[in-house]
């Protein structure tokens, strides 16, 4: 069914600003385009494969858009500059592992790209939660998104913290960026299938960071974190049930019941 135009309400003043709008909309492009490239990836039929390409070159001409708006006002959010290596180098000590407790040697290149993405996402992410807890109408709902709220701002302290131990200065958060609005542009239906969504992107960038990382102690934190977020999304699923809002995809048809209820 998706959504409606009783899902928004074009007459309800700003909850966000402007600014917000550029940093949410150069997140969600660069989502689109690695969505849409699994999405290729997987696909056969020649139709589906040219629908694809087509949202990825949307998908990538928003970010070029996004990207040069945000550079053009000052406000793109750049990683921390390392110096650059000189020469190949091998790691040649098990101790470039790290451990939890002790010295660790400096985080790298890679390490650090994951953690300026997903402080920038849990930033993101607050500010979201922020508004919506400020228009939601159900109680239990308002509830469910301050609860996010504190998450996030834990997540973000955590991350910013193994970046902060290394002298280097993490992303700043924008919690300014939302309105005093307490009018409601979105249905709490759609506020709910955004958190959810916002939390599926979460889960995959821990995990794409997770795989990548070689540091012990940073490995640590991001499974205890994604511990956390996944039972945040367990407990937001469990809330789009109560209300009638989660559509079932289509699944595997189930063969023992089907034997069985002959």
């Amino acid at each position: 069914m998706g959504y409606s135009n009783v899902d928004v309400d074009l007459q309800a003043p700003p909850l966000y600003s402007d600014t917000f709008y550029l940093r949410y909309l150069k997140h969600m492009s660069a989502v689109g385009i690695a969505a849409y490239g699994l999405g290729l990836s997987q696909a056969v039929r020649s139709d589906v494969c040219k629908y694809f390409w087509h949202c990825i070159d949307s998908s990538k001409e928003l970010d070029e858009k996004v990207t040069q708006a945000l550079l053009s006002k000052g406000i793109y959010i750049r990683a921390p500059y390392i110096p650059i290596a000189k020469q190949v180098q091998f790691v040649e000590s098990p101790t470039f592992m790290g451990s939890i407790l002790g010295k660790n040697r400096p985080l790298n290149a890679i390490e650090l790209v994951h953690l300026v993405a997903n402080i920038s996402t849990n930033a993101m992410g607050r500010v979201v939660l922020i508004g919506f807890a400020q228009v939601a109408k159900s109680q239990e709902i308002r509830e469910f998104f301050v609860r996010g709220q504190n998450i996030g701002q834990k997540h973000i302290e955590v991350l910013s913290m193994l970046m902060k131990n290394d002298d280097l200065s993490a992303p700043a958060t924008w919690d300014s960026e939302a309105t005093d609005s307490t009018i409601s542009p979105f249905s709490d239906k759609l506020m709910m299938q955004q958190i959810i969504s916002l939390i599926a992107l979460t889960m995959a960038n821990y995990g794409a960071a997770l795989g990548a990382n070689t540091r012990v102690d940073v490995a640590a934190d991001y499974s205890r974190l994604m511990a956390e977020v996944s039972a945040y999304g367990e407990d937001g699923a469990q809330l789009m049930i109560k209300y009638g809002w989660l559509e079932q995809p289509p699944q595997a048809a189930d063969r023992k019941e089907l034997a069985l209820s002959r």
